[in-house]
């Protein structure tokens, strides 16, 4: 137990360091050590993500919830790999499934809402239904970062006003990093010249 915890801590660090290579390892060996560890196979996955190799993220993360069918963490992470890589009708099947397997889990709330807010294909936005889950993503946890998402679902509404507002208290959060202010600028610019902010691609969120 001691040796797997030691290498997550080796493989928490060396993502922080963007060393995404050691930190595989470093999980490939709490895996061989305890196969049935559902949350080495997520942080393996979350590496393997960050690398953008969506495909070997998505195995692991299936192999997770094989493990844990109940594990709602699973499902909402699954989905937001499937969002990066632009499979938005298998993401919103997870985003659903996180959220029915625990309701008071905000982050899938949020996940959904920057998706249906900013997806860059169009058949998939909805205002008005990305304004509720983002509300919701608020209400349940507070994070001071999905006054971005809110905004962004509030601007595809077509409510500008509440765009800025809400835009602006984010870029108000303390500490935030230099890109979050640069894309919280930037999306603030679209809201004041009353226009909604689309990803290029599809990423769950700008942190």
């Amino acid at each position: 137990m001691f040796a797997a915890y030691c290498h997550y801590s080796l493989g928490d660090s060396d993502e922080a360091s963007a060393e995404y290579d050691k930190a595989i390892a470093d999980y490939d060996e709490v895996i061989r050590l305890d196969p049935k560890d559902v949350f080495a196979y997520i942080y393996r996955g979350c590496a393997y993500e960050r690398k953008g190799d969506y495909d070997k993220a998505i195995a692991d993360y299936d192999e997770a919830i094989r493990l844990d069918p109940k594990g709602a963490k699973a499902y909402e992470i699954r989905g937001a790999a499937y969002h990066d890589k632009g499979d938005y009708d298998k993401a919103i099947a997870d985003y659903d499934e996180a959220i029915r397997l625990d309701p008071k889990y905000a982050l899938p709330y949020n996940s959904f809402a920057w998706l249906l807010g900013t997806c860059p294909q169009v058949s998939f936005r909805d205002g008005k239904k990305a304004i509720n889950y983002a509300i919701k993503a608020w209400e349940l946890s507070k994070d001071p970062a999905f006054l971005d998402t809110l905004a962004a679902a509030y601007a595809e509404a077509g409510d500008f006003k509440q765009a800025i507002k809400w835009e602006t208290k984010f870029l108000e959060t303390p500490n935030l990093s230099e890109k979050n202010t640069t894309g919280g600028k930037s999306r603030l610019a679209l809201y004041q010249a009353h226009k909604p902010y689309h990803a290029e691609k599809g990423p769950t969120s700008t942190y």
